[in-house]
């Protein structure tokens, strides 16, 4: 009897250590998954480092991180659902220079979706001027990069409206512009907000130049 309490007792105790060796080798499996997500969502959220270029590219950082665009403007449009599918208010950031300075205006246009009956559909109820120094500047070419990489993903399509985003550059002459940037950028999922983030960082950190 005394041996068949033996037996038993050595049997549990296999049984329990090779449970332990089954649930260490799922942890270290779901670590090392969790480790490979993790470097996934890393690489996703990478924001490149635009400050310092080599000098062999010869690139001239003096007026700016935004001198390309001289006298032209960089326009950066956001428009919301307000009205469902027939679009909503817009908001806009305008980016140009000023001597050497580089600035931006900030325009609100409030919408009214049964503007046929009103005659109008959007009233501009906010525009103000930031100066942005080189810090900010560089948050506008992560925005460049983040809507850019979004016009290359596949989102799924959930209703028939939609957050719309574009960015483009608008010439001050009619002269051909010297380089054409256009993106466009369509959200069904109504979660990207990386425009207001850029707008409330302008907006918190930026000198205000006037109304």
């Amino acid at each position: 009897m005394k041996k068949l309490w033996t037996l038993i007792a050595i049997s549990i105790l296999n049984v329990s250590c090779s449970n332990k060796v089954e649930l260490e080798q799922k942890n270290k499996e779901l670590t090392d998954q969790n480790l490979l997500l993790l470097d996934s969502i890393n690489r996703l959220s990478f924001r490149p480092d635009f400050s310092g270029f080599p000098d062999s590219l010869r690139i001239d950082t003096t007026q700016g991180l935004l001198g390309k665009i001289y006298n032209d403007t960089l326009v950066i449009l956001a428009e919301y659902a307000d009205c469902g599918e027939w679009g909503g208010h817009r908001e806009w950031l305008k980016i140009h220079k000023d001597k050497d300075l580089t600035k931006v205006t900030f325009t609100y246009d409030s919408v009214a979706c049964r503007y046929k009956n009103e005659g109008k559909k959007y009233f501009q109820t906010e525009k103000t001027t930031y100066t942005i120094d080189k810090n900010l500047q560089q948050e506008v070419i992560y925005y460049l990069f983040d809507i850019n990489r979004m016009t290359l993903l596949n989102q799924k399509v959930g209703s028939n409206a939609a957050n719309s985003y574009e960015v483009y550059i608008k010439s001050s002459s009619d002269l051909p512009l010297l380089f054409n940037l256009q993106i466009s950028f369509i959200d069904w999922s109504f979660n990207w907000d990386h425009f207001q983030k850029l707008k409330n960082k302008i907006k918190t950190n930026a000198n205000r130049s006037y109304k």
